[in-house]
């Protein structure tokens, strides 16, 4: 169909609702893209959160009473594991705990050395 500049004579109703055939449209996206954004949105703030939280258990758990950090006479590094270092939590050479919190402390603290201290 010609465009309805070009044509002469009476316009019909259907050509009026019609956009310019030349005219395009910048913003079309569809619904599985909006799916998909949305989706990796969700993983991403479910990751944030779950750093977050492990950051807040580590903290928590260096204010507990019977938990000391222990400055050792070795030099080596320790690494944080890397999305704790891209929030900013510093790596715990080692730590000092009773037996009771033993399990808690490998799973929070992955980088560190542990002095289990027995009959607390």
């Amino acid at each position: 169909m010609r465009d309805r500049r070009t044509r002469k004579g009476p316009i019909r109703f259907g050509e009026l609702v019609r956009p310019p055939l030349n005219r395009r449209r910048w913003f079309q996206v569809g619904v599985g893209i909006v799916v998909l954004m949305a989706a990796a949105a969700v993983l991403l703030l479910a990751w944030i959160a779950y750093n977050r939280r492990w950051i807040h258990e580590r903290q928590a758990m260096l204010t507990e009473p019977g938990v000391h950090q222990v400055r050792s006479g070795f030099k080596y590094a320790v690494d944080t594991p890397w999305s704790l270092r891209l929030f900013g939590e510093p790596s715990i050479e080692a730590l000092s705990i009773p037996q009771s919190d033993c399990e808690r402390a490998r799973k929070l603290f992955p980088e560190s050395m542990l002095q289990v201290r027995s009959g607390e």
